[in-house]
Order: structure tokens, then sequence, then C-alpha cells
């Protein structure tokens, strides 16, 4: 019985996943014409993954999309839905991604990884300050020192930023409200001061890098795909799904010309305010390098994609890791194919357990 109900389960993901792609496609065509698929190349897609015991009729248009938004036919994108149901699951250890994704012991997982400031934890309802419990009042007392604080779930956060607060005028917020906003897991801490470079794109949000990166089988971390996400004009978050723009860094850190907003919708720097075209990442190399260390560490999750910013002392700042459902379209809209050279390998294995 529990196996029916896990695949119906899955049925009714992938019909709201495809259901997403069928939207895309839309916010597109008023844009823009949206051109068809050539039959060749369908017969083309259909054959690559037919070798992987995959059906991907259902699936073709991901690739509509795809070539729509980035100009490029290539069967190596995947499909969200293929993604989410059967390659997360094969790479990332579902039963412990809760628990490995909590924003709380995030730095005891990634001791070595610099992060923002923490002025306060709320673990299962219990407080904590520098990991020992205190009582509500001297955790109240404790944010009263502090003009602006920033507060995000730990647990099971939505996309988008949507469970992030920056909050200001301490004295006027209760406990009670913070509990009812967050729950009772949640983390504080103090705003991040980002480096000059990426601060002059966008003052207002805090722009970071997208970067995802692949554990493979002999210990090898691969970085398959970097972006930068940045706010527009007035925002405090970066995410494309509140309104924020992206754009695909080259493999010497260099942004791209383009960036993209959630829709697939393309900008040039002088068609925006914030100015994102051909800017050199400040410690770069250094923040792959932290990255591919720590993955190496954390192999029950062999995807990740990784939230970093740049301070103003050029430090890498981990901000969080997306592990149960990082969405792969942005990495797929500003660097093409995901897995891209890898994609093989990854889809021989899911082969295996299919």
């Amino acid at each position: 019985m529990q196996k029916i109900l896990n695949n119906l389960k899955k049925i009714r993901a992938k019909h709201k996943l495809r259901k997403d792609v069928n939207h895309w496609i839309e916010v597109v065509s008023i844009k823009k014409n949206v051109e068809p698929l050539s039959n060749e190349f369908k017969k083309e897609i259909q054959s690559y993954y037919k070798q992987f015991k995959i059906p991907i009729k259902k699936d073709l248009n991901t690739f509509k999309f795809y070539k729509n938004v980035t100009g490029i036919e290539d069967v190596h994108f995947l499909p969200e839905s293929l993604f989410f149901l059967e390659i997360l699951p094969l790479l990332n250890n579902r039963n412990l991604v809760s628990a490995y994704g909590d924003k709380n012991v995030c730095e005891v997982f990634f001791p070595n990884f610099d992060q923002p400031k923490t002025i306060v934890k709320c673990i299962n309802g219990f407080y904590y300050i520098k990991n020992k419990l205190v009582t509500q009042d001297n955790m109240y007392k404790k944010l009263m020192n502090y003009p602006e604080i920033v507060v995000k779930k730990a647990l099971d956060g939505k996309s988008g930023g949507k469970d992030v607060e920056f909050l200001t005028n301490i004295n006027e917020i209760s406990v009670d409200s913070l509990e009812g906003r967050f729950g009772s897991n949640f983390i504080v801490q103090e705003p991040l001061k980002q480096h000059a470079s990426l601060n002059n794109i966008n003052p207002s949000s805090i722009n970071t890098l997208r970067i995802f990166s692949y554990l493979k089988q002999d210990g090898e971390v691969i970085i398959l795909s970097s972006s930068l996400r940045f706010g527009r004009k007035g925002s405090r978050l970066d995410n494309a799904s509140s309104g924020g723009l992206h754009v695909g860094i080259d493999k010497e850190g260099t942004t791209k010309k383009i960036a993209c907003d959630v829709f697939g919708k393309f900008f040039t720097s002088d068609e925006v305010k914030e100015k994102f075209a051909n800017i050199k990442i400040p410690s770069f190399k250094e923040t792959l390098k932290l990255i591919k260390n720590n993955h190496q560490q954390f192999s029950q999750m062999r995807f990740i994609a990784w939230d970093i910013a740049i301070d103003e002392q050029n430090k890498p700042i981990l901000i969080e890791v997306n592990l149960g459902g990082p969405g792969i379209k942005l990495g797929q809209i500003d660097n093409g194919p995901i897995f891209g050279e890898y994609t093989d390998e990854i889809l021989f294995d899911l082969s295996k357990k299919m």
C-alpha cells in the first residue's frame, strides 16, 4: 500500500512540475514568438533518454523552454521532474536532508566556512546564545543590543527568501510575535556588509553567489555552475523568485553580459539600473576551493547548491546550503545543462536503479 501511495505522490509531483514548465513557456511567449522543437531534435532527445530507459515524451516542453530562452538545443538539459523526483533522491540521502539543512547546525557541519555572526538560535523552542541554553528574557535582552537583525526559519524554509526577514525597532517585537512568524526553529544573525564591487550592483540587497557542486563516486568534487543573484533597487532579497535577477559566472570568475529573471526574460546592463556585466567576483577561486574541500566531507549529499556572500574583507561567507529542493532552472539558463559532460554517468547510475 505504501508503495502505491508513494507512486501516486510522484505522479502528482510530476504533473505539477510539468505544469510549471508550461507556465514558463506561456510567459516567454508574451515577450516573443516561441519556436517549436523540430521533429529531428525531438527524435534526438527521445533516442538519448531511451538508452537510459527514461521515458521523456511528456517532458519535451522542457527542451522547448530552454531552446527559446537560451537559444541552445541540447539533449542534456534536464527536466525538473526528472531531476527532483529521480536524480536528486539518487544523489542525496533524503532521510538526512532536513537535519543536514538545518540552519542552526550549519556551522557545526561547515566549521571551516565563515558564516554570518549568530546572535541567537531557537532550536525546538529552546534558546541558545553561543551554544549555551538561555531563558527567553536573556534572549530578548540580547536582541535589544542590535539596531537590526536578520531572522530566518531554520527548518523547511520556503524558497525565494520568503522566510527571511530584516527587523528593526527590536523593542517593538515580542517573543510571541517572533515565534508566531518563525515557529520554534529559527536563527537570528547580524546583517552582513558585502564587498564594494557587489554592493555597487545593488546596495539594498546582499547579492550572493549560487554555486552547484557534484561529488563524484571517486571523491572528486565538480563545480557544475556558478551564478550571481542580485536584487532590484530597493529590495532586500536577491532571489529571482522575489523579483531579483541572476547572471552566469564564467570559469575565471567574471560575470556574463546578460542577466535573467525567473521566467527567462533577459536583460543587459544598459536595460536595468543594476550594472552587473563583466564584474570580477572577489575571492572566486578561494570560494570554489572552500566548496570543494567542504563537499568532500559531506558525502551523504552529492549534489549541493551553495549560497555564498563575499564580505567587505573579501571573505566568502556561507549563507546556506540547499539540499532537498535546489532548483536547477537558474543554473541551466545561465550556464547550460546542469551536469554537462557528467550527464551520461548520472543517467547511467539512475538507469541501474529504475
